[in-house]
């Protein structure tokens, strides 16, 4: 009952909340702060849903089931089995999916892909392998270890794996049937790029089309090669001077081998903040006092800043060395800085909007424009 009642406090602050964003959206342009407060609501409302399932399975008993009676690793296995449905279910499914197709339909935003039901019911399969397989391997190394008391010492593995799985294994699976650019008219750009990793002895990586209309392009990494990704929005809507701009900086990323500096700094900052809440908010869920919890929820958002701030930080850096970089590529900063105009023209965004791992477009048009050779 304690969960169902804090699932009732966050829904009925974030519902009126939600309802007013719509309402703002669809006459105007909301700002910054309006839009903090959609992701705040969106994301309590689907915490409170979580919360929900949880009281309901708790009232059905599903949690007093003895996993450890065996005392084997097949029981510790048993456990990562029914941790990892789990935590898919609640965390991946709930919390972040939910919240976050609340918060595009609070702020009326246009979806980002065309993903068929069959393509996406896929990718959650293989996410949900993903999960279940990762905590199988650390309920089987909790097993092995418990006796020695070093159990703390796997909270970096337990906060990288499946951040290493998403990060590279399951990309591949996802674009593994996309398009690659040649077959999309852009058998020059291609060349160019040939050309370039020649040149350059830029580590292997494969360039796949994300169909649909999302316009922006990533890269991740892989267990033999790095995938660039681009959206189709950006292949529809660019020449093929700003694609291949944009392309030469997710390629300076490749060879800076920025994917693989980020993992063992997220797996720090994760495993603070997963120490944090063992030792100060678990402690305040344990009196399944609705006040303490919800006190334990807040308190988990303030360690969760310098998290994200860390990250953040690097992550900005990260992109104004790939911009320079790219303006190496290319000879030229002119084709980078149009390009970033029309991204955010593209994705209907002020050019002064900044986000917590991305500097502004302004901001990185200046310092582009502040290289050598590039006015």
């Amino acid at each position: 009952m304690p969960l169902l009642a804090v699932a009732l406090v966050l829904a009925v602050a974030a519902i009126p909340v939600l309802g007013y964003v719509r309402l703002k959206s669809g006459s105007e342009e909301i700002g910054k702060l309006i839009a903090i407060a959609a992701a705040a609501a969106s994301f309590s409302l689907s915490a409170a849903l979580a919360f929900s399932v949880l009281d309901g399975l708790t009232l059905l008993g599903y949690y007093d089931r003895n996993f450890h009676s065996l005392n084997s690793w097949k029981s510790y296995a048993l456990i990562g089995v029914n941790i990892g449905l789990n935590m898919y279910i609640l965390m991946r499914v709930i919390v972040f999916g939910i919240g976050i197709a609340l918060y595009r339909w609070s702020c009326r935003l246009p979806p980002s892909t065309e993903e068929t039901v069959g393509r996406r019911a896929g990718t959650m399969l293989l996410e949900l392998v993903g999960f279940i397989l990762a905590f199988i391997g650390i309920c089987t190394l909790v097993y092995l270890v418990e006796s020695t008391g070093f159990v703390m010492l796997l909270v970096p593995v337990f906060v990288s794996l499946i951040p290493l799985y998403e990060t590279l294994v399951l990309p591949w699976f996802q674009h593994i049937r996309s398009p690659s650019l040649k077959s999309e008219d852009m058998a020059d750009v291609q060349a160019w790029i040939d050309d370039l990793c020649a040149k350059r002895k830029i580590p292997r990586f494969h360039i796949r089309v994300q169909t649909g209309t999302m316009a922006n392009a990533y890269v991740i990494g892989g267990l033999v090669r790095y995938l660039v990704v681009i959206g189709g929005g950006l292949l529809e809507n660019m020449s093929k001077g700003q694609i291949k701009a944009v392309l030469s900086h997710e390629i300076a990323h490749v060879a800076r081998r920025d994917v693989l500096r980020l993992l063992p700094l997220s797996a720090a900052c994760g495993t603070f903040f997963i120490l944090c809440v063992i030792y100060f908010v678990n402690p305040l869920f344990a009196t399944e006092e609705v006040i303490y919890i919800l006190a334990g929820m807040m308190l988990s958002g303030i360690f969760a800043l310098p998290t994200f701030w860390t990250l953040g930080f690097f992550m900005r850096k990260m992109e104004f060395r790939a911009d320079r970089l790219a303006v190496e590529y290319l000879g030229e900063g002119a084709l980078l800085d149009a390009a970033l105009l029309r991204l955010a023209d593209l994705n209907d965004e002020s050019v002064s909007q900044k986000y917590w791992s991305h500097p502004s477009i302004e901001d990185r048009v200046k310092a582009i424009r502040a290289l050598p050779n590039t006015q």
